[in-house]
């Protein structure tokens, strides 16, 4: 995608989203299909495949926070928030002229894991120059994804 024909704000725009990312379907009928637990390189797969906005279920962990799914099957399994932001920046690192990358933080940590999740994504991101940063501006519009080209979104709440 041509980013020349990205001017508009961000928001009058479609976005490609992945649901579960840490969650692989297969291909079985889909009377028969089975969910399996899978690793980072879903998320690999997923940025490659087009998607923008990822959905992250961050939980509180025993060294720090982790990305898992909620109350399911697979809730014991999960996946280290530290590793899940790497794998954006190697992304955007080896596609630099990638559209904004979102993601959408579903928040159930306890306050010390939250600073530890900021800790994580200013350390990996912010040092980078990956991570969006809103300026104070006069208006309330939103920026094009071509001024985005290349940044990490971050949607997110709890404190």
């Amino acid at each position: 995608i041509c980013c020349s024909y990205m001017s508009e704000p961000l928001n009058n725009y479609w976005i490609k989203t992945s649901h579960d990312t840490f969650l692989q379907r297969t291909n079985a009928p889909a009377d028969k299909k089975r969910v399996e637990w899978t690793d980072l390189q879903s998320y690999t797969l997923a940025l490659y495949r087009g998607a923008r906005a990822l959905e992250l279920d961050v939980y509180d962990g025993s060294d720090g926070p982790v990305v898992r799914p909620g109350k399911s099957p697979f809730s014991g399994a999960s996946l280290v928030f530290a590793d899940v932001i790497l794998t954006v920046k190697y992304f955007l690192q080896s596609e630099p002229n990638s559209l904004p990358i979102i993601l959408l933080i579903e928040n159930h940590c306890s306050l010390l894991q939250q600073e530890k999740m900021a800790s994580v994504i200013e350390n990996v991101l912010g040092t980078s120059n990956l991570l969006y940063r809103p300026q104070p501006a006069d208006d309330s519009s939103l920026p094009s994804p071509a001024e985005l080209v290349g940044k990490v979104i971050i949607k997110s709440k709890r404190l």
